[in-house]
């Protein structure tokens, strides 16, 4: 169940996308929860990357990263994720 506070986002672009995509999959890692995403099972990473059926667009996520490897070298990168959120403009509390 999700708990309060939680808002919705304008989306301004489909860089605005790419990067809240990224920022929601990394924030288990940033805050400490595991260490690697691998270790996150609640993420719906895995399920995009699947070949499974799954409820979840997967086109139109994996469209924003062009290919599923882009996706997922993405997701492997570096990110500094305080930088993430002042570009998104999140509040974090």
């Amino acid at each position: 169940m999700l708990e309060k506070p939680f808002r919705r986002i304008d989306l301004k672009d489909e860089t605005y996308l790419k990067n809240l995509i990224l920022y929601i999959h990394k924030n288990p890692i940033q805050h400490g929860f595991v260490q690697k995403l691998a270790d996150y099972p609640w993420s719906s990473y895995f399920s995009i990357i699947s070949d499974k059926k799954s409820s979840i667009e997967k086109d139109k996520v994996l469209y924003q990263f062009d290919t599923k490897e882009n996706f997922i070298d993405s997701h492997q990168q570096k990110t500094d994720i305080i930088a993430v959120e002042k570009w998104l403009n999140i509040k974090v509390v």
